[in-house]
């Protein structure tokens, strides 16, 4: 059987039904299609190869993080706790210490132990530690700032001054004047001796020769938002404290006095902001330096006299004693 060739279709032959659309050729197939608007604005053209996943970020993303505040040296982490958000403190506290070259035009000789060093103008003990005058600060009424000073007060007192601290080493006492949510890092700084920085404590033998040290400082505060958002006052204290240790009586030129010179950082936050147990003083940042100490005893977190000399040295005892002076002292230990 021989087929035929195949004839062009002709259209006045094989007419279309009625009311067909008359064209020589169908539509092409398939039908031409609206290319979709490409959901990768500035991506390769439609229909070509997409990585999976979402967009890639814009260039320069993200961004560099903030510089952190000009006092912040640690950080901060926010905890859930029951009933709320609550600051949690991570600190590091930075302990400087320095041997002290003995400076051979002291007050050798003098019943005062303090003659012939800054400190000898220093006020004693608690007199030393002058609040500034409380006035309302962001959403703080003059009140809060009122209390929020007594506390950094008590808490300097409690720290560097109070026999209990100092003498039966037990930090109890200061920890009490602390926020709950506080307590446990701070008690943790006492158990591993990391808390020469906020805190003194004399070595077994170490016996004060006049029982009030010398105390200068500076107090300052503002209101402000942590890196959680939370308003707190923020209360910064500069001081040296100075104390005169009882030192061999065969060395004239050991006067034993020793130098802590601290800045610290407090914080209150305010009640809406926080739970019931994170209400109260927060010890939120520190560093200090320590002159003139025994640097065996203060690898332990004890403060004892420096009792043998050491020649040379260029520290200026004018810097040392400032409580506004530099914290940058290199360590001789």
């Amino acid at each position: 059987m021989t087929n035929g060739s195949y004839r062009e279709y002709d259209p006045q032959q094989f007419p279309p039904p009625s009311g067909y659309p008359a064209q020589a050729h169908p539509e092409p197939y398939p039908p031409t299609r609206p290319v979709p608007a490409d959901p990768y604005a500035g991506g390769p053209p439609y229909g070509q190869y997409q990585p999976y996943g979402p967009p890639p970020p814009p260039a320069g993303w993200p961004p560099p993080p903030p510089a952190p505040p000009a006092r912040r040296r640690t950080g901060l982490i926010v905890g859930l706790v029951a009933g709320g958000l609550a600051l949690v403190l991570c600190l590091v506290g930075i302990a400087l210490v320095a041997v002290r070259v003995i400076n051979e035009a002291g007050g050798a000789g003098s019943d005062d132990p303090f003659a012939g060093t800054p400190a000898a103008d220093f006020a004693e003990g608690v007199d030393g530690i002058r609040l500034p005058e409380a006035a309302p600060v962001g959403d703080f009424t003059a009140e809060q700032v009122t209390d929020m000073l007594s506390q950094v007060r008590a808490a300097l007192i409690a720290s560097r001054l109070d026999p209990a601290m100092l003498l039966d080493r037990d930090p109890e006492p200061f920890l009490a004047l602390m926020a709950e949510d506080n307590q446990p890092l701070l008690r943790d700084e006492f158990a591993s001796a990391d808390f020469r920085y906020f805190a003194s404590q004399f070595a077994d033998g170490a016996e004060l020769a006049v029982p009030i040290p010398r105390v200068e400082g500076e107090i300052t505060f503002e209101a402000t938002r942590d890196e959680g958002g939370f308003r707190v006052i923020e209360v910064v204290t500069s001081f040296v404290w100075a104390y005169a240790f009882v030192v061999p009586e065969d060395d004239p030129e050991l006067d034993g006095i020793v130098v802590v010179r601290d800045e610290l950082v407090w914080q209150l936050a305010h009640e809406e902001d926080v739970a019931d147990s994170s209400l109260g003083l927060w010890l939120w940042d520190g560093e200090a330096y320590a002159w003139g100490i025994d640097c065996n005893a203060f690898e332990q977190g004890l403060l004892s006299p420096q009792t043998e000399r050491e020649p040379g040295g260029s520290e200026d005892p004018g810097e040392i004693f400032d409580p506004a002076g530099s914290l940058d002292v290199p360590s001789t230990c």
